[in-house]
C-alpha cells in the first residue's frame, strides 16, 4: 500500500499482482506507514483491503484521494500464488519450477492455504475482488490496471498524477506460461473457485 498526502493517491496492493515492484517504485511518497502493519489470519504487511483501510482514514481523506490497485488473470494468478506460497515455501530451493500440472487438490490446497489472508473474516478465502469492492458490489477504487499490462497501465495512472516513476521487476515466483499448468478440469475449477474476480474484471481463460 502505498498513501501519497502531497499526490492525494492511495495505492491498494493486491498481492501478486505486482505490487511490490509498485511499492518499490513509489515508497519516497509514501506517507503513512503506520498503516502497514499486518493482522493475522486476514492480510499480510501492506496488503490491508480498502474495505478496512477506509476506516482508518478521515473520512476527507478517503473520499478526495484518487484510488488505484491492479488485478491478473485469475487462472495465471492462482498459479503465482501456488508457485509463491506454496512450492517455495513447502519444498526445496531445487524443486522451484518442476511441476507441469497443477492438480485439483493442488488448487483447493491453495484455496484453503489462503484463507489466513482473506482480507475480511467473511470472505471464503483470499479473491482479488477484496481489494476493489466493498461486500456490497460497489467498487471502492478508481481506477482498476492490469497486470497483463501492468507496464502500460502503472504509466497511464503515474501521468495522470504527474508522476515520474520508472517500475522495478521484484518478488515474482519461477513458473513457465500459466495455461501449461492446466488440464480442462483445473480450468472449470478455478473458474468455480474464483467465480467472482473472473465476473467482476471480466476475464476468460487464455487472456493475458
Amino acid at each position: 500500500m502505498i498513501i501519497s498526502h502531497s499526490h492525494r493517491f492511495i495505492f491498494i496492493a493486491n498481492g501478486r499482482t505486482g505490487s511490490k515492484s509498485i511499492e518499490s517504485a513509489l515508497a519516497h511518497l509514501h506517507d503513512q506507514s503506520d498503516l502497514d502493519s499486518p493482522t493475522q489470519g486476514l492480510y499480510t504487511r501492506g496488503h490491508i483491503p480498502p474495505i478496512m483501510l477506509r476506516q482508518r482514514l478521515p473520512a476527507q481523506v478517503w473520499n478526495s484521494y484518487k484510488k488505484f490497485m491492479f488485478v491478473r488473470n485469475p487462472w495465471d494468478w492462482v498459479i503465482s500464488q501456488y508457485f509463491y506460497n506454496l512450492e517455495r515455501k513447502f519444498w526445496p530451493v531445487a524443486r522451484l519450477g518442476r511441476k507441469t500440472r497443477l492438480t485439483p487438490w493442488d488448487i483447493t490446497r491453495l484455496f484453503e492455504h489462503l484463507k489466513q489472508y482473506r482480507a475480511i473474516p467473511e470472505a471464503d478465502s483470499l479473491f482479488q475482488s477484496t481489494y476493489a469492492y466493498n461486500d456490497d458490489g460497489t467498487c471502492l477504487v478508481d481506477y482498476i490496471g492490469r497486470f497483463e499490462y501492468l507496464q502500460r497501465d502503472f504509466s497511464d495512472i503515474m501521468n495522470r498524477f504527474g508522476i515520474p516513476a520508472a517500475l522495478p521487476k521484484l518478488n515474482t515466483s519461477p513458473h513457465g506460461e500459466f495455461q501449461l499448468y492446466y488440464t480442462d478440469d483445473t480450468i472449470k475449477l478455478v473458474a468455480d473457485l474464483y467465480a467472482v474476480d473472473i465476473a467482476n474484471f471480466n476475464y476468460q481463460w487464455n487472456m493475458g
